[in-house]
Formats: structure tokens, sequence, C-alpha cells
């Protein structure tokens, strides 16, 4: 058997047709014909890692036609892969997360947030090294925000909260302030005050039309469509059958991580820390450690 370290899930681009794909007819049948199934195997020797690509033979409105039941007993049909590679993990397109987080309870999903974190502290590390940062715009949200603007409250810059719903985080911003004694301000996105000085990150591609209009300040766009972060090792998701975008690399790389950091089960690892929130800024803090210690980020651009 293989040792691998990583299983990156994906479902088919096109949606399949005919009387099988009937709604009635295909909750009966996905169990047992369309269950994720081993594709190609991928290696990422760059990170000293390697994994094999699952596909789920469905397209997404096929998906979701199924049942909650009947998408949990297909998902589930994964374990005996994992089982075989031995990966409490897996990892999923980033772009499956609305339909997929909540729904396998036989082993962790890793959709990449932890890694786009880490790796947005790692751009404003080099930034910082280069130029003067007199403000961090976070323009969009980001899953497990709290976490994210802790760790850039350690650098003691001016984070500035912009989104379509600003009055949701001014709690948030309170705390932080009055906790870390670092300004966290929250408004509705608004790129006529940016300027020159300010690093603007961006998550969400909504907000991408917004920086033409501010042609001085710096821009780090890792939002899911993104490419060109990576050359090398988005060349080799190409080579084995993935989209290289970071809907892909993100969970990927986040797994791989994982795998090193060995926390192949954060939430086992982790038992002791009764609080959720503690547990999940435990590891992505180990993640960031470990993509450190091995100077992942050498590898982006």
């Amino acid at each position: 058997m293989l040792n691998l370290d990583f299983a990156i899930l994906n479902m088919m681009e096109k949606e399949k047709k005919g009387l099988v794909y009937q709604k009635l007819i295909l909750d009966k049948l996905a169990p047992l014909f369309f269950s994720p199934r081993v594709e190609n195997l991928l290696d990422l020797e760059d990170v000293g890692s390697k994994g094999c690509k699952l596909i789920l033979p469905l397209g997404n409105d096929n998906w979701n036609q199924l049942t909650k039941n009947t998408q949990e007993q297909v998902l589930n049909k994964s374990s005996k892969i994992m089982k075989e590679y031995s990966l409490n993990t897996l990892a999923v397109d980033r772009r499956l997360k609305s339909n997929f987080h909540e729904l396998s309870n036989n082993f962790s999903m890793v959709f990449g947030d932890n890694f786009i974190k880490a790796l947005s502290i790692n751009y404003l590390e080099q930034m910082l090294s280069k130029r003067e940062v007199k403000r961090i715009i976070i323009a969009g949200i980001i899953p497990d925000l709290d976490i994210f603007i802790e760790k850039l409250c350690d650098y003691s810059i001016p984070v500035s909260l912009q989104n379509f719903y600003p009055s949701k985080y001014e709690q948030f911003a309170y705390r932080l302030l009055y906790d870390k004694g670092v300004a966290v301000s929250t408004s509705f996105v608004t790129p006529s005050t940016w300027e020159k000085g300010d690093l603007i990150f961006i998550f969400e591609p909504q907000y991408q039309r917004y920086t033409v209009a501010s042609p001085d300040s710096f821009f780090i766009k890792l939002t899911d469509n993104r490419q060109g972060i990576s050359l090398e090792l988005e060349e080799k998701l190409k080579k084995s059958g993935l989209n290289s975008s970071l809907y892909n690399l993100a969970p990927v790389l986040e797994s791989c991580l994982i795998s090193k950091a060995g926390i192949n089960n954060p939430y086992e690892e982790n038992k002791g820390l009764t609080n959720v929130q503690e547990v999940k800024k435990n590891t992505f803090e180990q993640i960031k450690q470990v993509a450190d210690d091995l100077d992942i980020w050498e590898l982006f651009s």
C-alpha cells in the first residue's frame, strides 16, 4: 500500500444527464455507484508530500438533488479509501465547502482556511521587511476572522475591517482594542480612503473591483480563483489533473502541513482544550509554525 500524506476531493465540473440522474433514481443509486474514487496520484516533492486526487463522479446540481442522508452515505464512502492510506483528514475543493462542511462525522475535512491565513501572515512579514505598512485593511470576510485578526494584532499596526456588514463586527473590534490595545476599526468598504501605506487583503472576489480606486495601495489577493502564486506547486497540480487555483492548492497544502505537524485529527490532538476557538487557534498556530520550519514560503512569489 502506498504511503500517502493527503487526499484531495473534487467533483465533476459538468452535470451528469440521463434517466439514471433523475432525482428519485439517483438518490437510490448514488451510495452504490457514485461514491468517491481515486483518480490520480500527486507527488509534491517540493514539500515532501505525496497524495491522491479523489473524484466524486457527480456534478454540483446532481449532488444537490440528493437528500442529506444520501449525501452523508456517499461522502462517508471516502472513509474506506482514507483508512487504506492511514489518512484522518480529507482535503476538499474550497468551492464545495457550503455543500460538505456539515456532512461527515467520520473524518475531518480540510478546506484550506488555515493555510490561507498563514500565507497572508507570511506576505505581511515579507512586506514589513521591505516597506512601511501604516494600516492593514481586510476587505471582506474570511472564516475564523477573529483568530486571523488577533494574529495581525501582534504586529502593532492598526487594522480596518471593511465589508458590507460592519455592524456585525463592532463588538469584536472593541474587545480586541480593550484586550490587545491595538486599534481595530470597522466600516463599510470605503476604497476612497485607501492610500499609500495601506496593505489590503482581499479574500472574496466581489471586493476585487475596488482595487482600481487606490493605485498607490498594495493589494494581496487570495480569492479562491487566484493563480500564479506558486508556479512550481501549481504545475504539479496541473500534471495530476487538478485545476491549479487556490481552491485546490490551499486545502492540499493545509492537509500536508497538518500531517507534518502530527495533528492528523486536530480535535483529537487538542482534546484537552474545551473551547472550540482554542482548538482552532491552536491548529492554526501549529500549521503556521510547521510552514515556517519547512520554509514552505520560499515557493510563493
